[in-house]
């Protein structure tokens, strides 16, 4: 459901669908920069972030691709 850009951005799956507050946070993260650590060496590597949309990340398109966001 969540999944990062390249850019470090948050992608949320246009798969997930929000019920409640909880649900409505999670949409509101779509397109928000990952907060960068302290420590440069503990930010997710390249390669990770790039296995995790390959082998991971379901649904395709985020949800800013959809009508109304």
């Amino acid at each position: 459901m969540l999944g990062l850009t390249a850019e470090r951005r948050i992608r949320v799956s246009a798969l997930h669908v929000a019920r409640g507050p909880a649900g409505l946070a999670v949409v509101d993260l779509d397109g928000e920069p990952l907060t960068v650590p302290r420590r440069a060496d503990e930010a997710p590597a390249e390669r990770f972030v790039e296995w995790h949309d390959t082998q991971v990340f379901k649904g395709g398109p985020t949800l800013a691709g959809r009508p109304g966001r």
